[in-house]
């Protein structure tokens, strides 16, 4: 193998520079934005109980209980589909699969939901997390209708932080050269091996 290479060892330094240069187009490209906010999960209570009483814990132990029924409701194809609704697309394959990709959603705490979503555009991105938080304030209410109302889930900010996405030259540069390499590696060391 040592041997292959030395003998062809052109090959694999030009498919690292061509990975190093495809690492910098990819790095030139527009970057993305990103949407992030949190929701809050919690359990309206009497105020002439204290919190620290029987009352006080069990409707804090009914919202940690509900946390993990949110997180699921979140993900589910149900928000999903209203959102899209929301947002004026197409209710189809394509669209929920995009939908899919661009929206991360996790239990950051005990009682927090973290919702990160992710556009090409800062208006794009901003403007689904919030259609994203009023179909899930809207269909958590409407299930608690039929169940407990005093649960309640509400975002912790109006409106999400919107940042662009950071890129690094250096992660960029050095991935895409060291991809090219292991190709170049990768094809002169097949076409040897098949050769023989």
């Amino acid at each position: 193998m040592v041997k292959t290479l030395k003998k062809n060892k052109s090959f694999p330094i030009a498919a690292s520079f061509a990975g190093l240069a495809l690492g910098m187009l990819l790095y030139f490209l527009p970057s993305k934005y990103i949407s992030s906010g949190s929701f809050y999960v919690s359990k309206k209570t009497d105020k002439s109980y204290g919190f620290f009483t029987y009352e006080g814990y069990y409707a804090q132990q009914s919202a940690l209980a509900y946390t993990d029924s949110v997180v699921t409701l979140t993900k589910s194809t149900d928000i999903k589909k209203s959102v899209l609704e929301k947002t004026n697309q197409s209710i189809n394959e394509k669209n929920l699969r995009k939908l899919n990709k661009s929206v991360k959603i996790k239990k950051a705490g005990p009682q927090i939901i973290a919702l990160e979503v992710i556009g090409k555009k800062y208006e794009t991105a901003e403007n689904t997390w919030i259609k994203f938080a009023e179909s899930l304030i809207e269909k958590s209410n409407e299930m608690n209708k039929n169940g407990d109302e005093n649960l309640m889930v509400k975002p912790i900010s109006d409106k999400p932080l919107t940042r662009k996405i950071y890129k690094s030259p250096w992660v960029f540069g050095t991935a895409g050269f060291l991809a090219g390499m292991a190709v170049g590696i990768l094809l002169v060391c097949g076409k040897e091996y098949f050769k023989n």
